[in-house]
């Protein structure tokens, strides 16, 4: 069921399942909270909703639930109803010298768009997580996100877009972030490109450790998308005042 009251949009999406307690509804948003399903044979990581929280509050909306044991449960968006804007393509580049297995698809901005944007690397093996990234992008018009899913695809990348700011999944299929980190580092033309290091497992250790390698920056997933639009943000005004 779907209304328009005051310039937004309200969607409701109901169930009629066994219902959620009143004590669980606090934090149900929370990352990796899964009600106790992780003792039921129920698959799922407990993030769905937290990453879709951040990209309604993204946009200026809200989510919600109320629901009843035994009854179901009921959860509701809100949105601020806009005129839609120029999406972006996805285009197929060969990348200079490239063999065919580094070929990558950049997502570019459309011919109507704004052609003077900064550039942001996203390296990221998981297609769930490049695809909400894309998504959380498409917002900035003043950004150019392009995104390789191996460590070897993302070096050959930020050596041929030179991008302002590099997000690097820890865990990768062809090595570690710090593998691809090392070698950034290793060339001229890559080194003093800021790399910020993104993983689910986050401990202080990892975040001292990831510090010590020269990550500017720690991230946990699911990603809190204003804390990275900050940093983002901080970095395109004054790279000065990056985090030591």
């Amino acid at each position: 069921m779907a209304s328009v009251v005051d310039e937004k949009l309200r969607l409701y999406i109901a169930d009629t399942g066994p219902g959620i307690h009143k004590h669980q509804l606090a934090t149900i948003f929370e990352p990796f909270e899964r009600l106790d399903r992780e003792r039921e044979e129920i698959e799922g990581t407990g993030i769905g909703l937290t990453i879709a929280k951040q990209l309604i509050e993204l946009i200026d909306g809200q989510i919600g639930v109320t629901s009843s044991l035994g009854e179901g449960s009921t959860f509701f968006i809100e949105l601020p109803v806009t005129h839609a804007e120029p999406v972006r393509h996805t285009k197929v580049v060969e990348l200079p010298g490239a063999d065919e297995q580094s070929r990558k698809e950049l997502v570019l901005p459309s011919a109507t768009q704004n052609h003077d944007q900064e550039v942001v690397l996203y390296v990221e093996d998981n297609k769930i997580n490049r695809t909400l990234m894309e998504h959380i992008f498409a917002e900035r018009s003043d950004i150019e996100l392009v995104m390789a899913e191996t460590a070897r695809k993302g070096i050959a990348l930020a050596l041929s877009v030179e991008p302002i700011l590099i997000m690097m999944d820890i865990r990768l299929p062809d090595g570690t972030g710090y593998d691809a980190l090392a070698k950034l580092q290793a060339n001229e033309k890559t080194a003093d490109i800021p790399v910020v290091a993104v993983s689910a497992n986050v401990t202080e250790h990892d975040i001292l450790q990831g510090r010590e390698a020269g990550f500017i920056e720690y991230l946990e997933k699911p990603v809190d998308i204003k804390r990275l639009m900050k940093l983002i943000d901080l970095y395109m005004d004054d790279r000065e005042a990056l985090p030591n």
